[in-house]
């Protein structure tokens, strides 16, 4: 009976671990979904104010 106690424990012990790994993954993964997207509005924002001076410098040479 000891041996089936311990078995338990130890997927008991398993799967905490694992719990463990995964809410860690779901974090990381959160975060780097974060940059990504701050990531892609700045380069919006750079490729946005590059049009706009392009366009101011064309007109100015104009």
């Amino acid at each position: 009976m000891a041996t089936h106690f311990s078995a338990v424990g130890q997927i008991r012990q398993f799967a905490g671990e694992a719990a463990a790994d995964i809410r860690e993954l779901r974090q990381f993964l959160k975060k780097e979904k974060a940059l990504k997207l701050i990531c892609l509005s700045l380069i919006l924002v750079c490729w946005g104010l590059k049009i706009v001076y392009d366009d101011i410098l064309l007109t100015v040479r104009s």
